[in-house]
């Protein structure tokens, strides 16, 4: 049995819950497939509050939730935090379907909530860059689309740790990990 104190992840992506693994080696994270219905908001804050404190109410323990936003900018930040459900809709390529399979800047934005009944944490972390052509097999989601400012590789291109390195999840990550070290 391990000795690190335990955060829930909820989400139903094995991918999101390594990522959570990778960057946050002090803590142990188990993963709560709960498909909690989410708020309609553009607002990634109001949408993680409400999503981690219904977490928390349902299970007790200390939780974690993510939301991917994916802004595209000759769009006013469209589709924002509705990406997920335009991925569902249209499969993997949705970014680059939705900019008219055309180049285009955008920003993609992680935010991350934590809740331990006490402690609301908010956290989070933005890439700009454009949405290209489908390239690479990594990653999922918008991954093989989404080429973030001064690189030559899509995320889908990238090894885990080329990612990691720079992505808007690391940056929220990283973000949530400073702010549980001051508890």
């Amino acid at each position: 049995m391990s000795s690190l104190p335990t955060i829930y992840v909820v989400t139903g992506s094995k991918h999101k819950l390594a990522s959570f693994q990778r960057h946050l080696r002090d803590y142990d994270f188990e993963m709560i497939e709960l498909d909690l219905p989410e708020i309609q908001s553009f607002s990634a804050r109001e949408i993680i509050i409400d999503k981690v404190e219904r977490a928390y109410a349902e299970f007790g323990k200390p939780v974690v939730v993510e939301d991917v936003a994916a802004g595209i900018d000759r769009l006013n930040g469209l589709p924002g935090p509705f990406i997920k459900f335009f991925e569902q809709q249209l499969g993997q390529g949705a970014l680059y379907q939705l900019v008219g399979q055309q180049s285009t800047a955008a920003t993609i934005t992680s935010t991350i909530g934590y809740y331990d009944g006490e402690n609301l944490i908010i956290t989070k972390g933005s890439v700009h860059g454009m949405v290209v052509a489908p390239r690479g097999d990594k990653g999922w989601g918008f991954d093989c689309c989404f080429l973030p400012d001064g690189q030559t590789k899509t995320y889908g291109e990238m090894e885990f740790a080329e990612k990691d390195a720079i992505s808007h999840r690391s940056l929220s990550i990283k973000a949530l990990l400073a702010k549980l070290n001051q508890l």
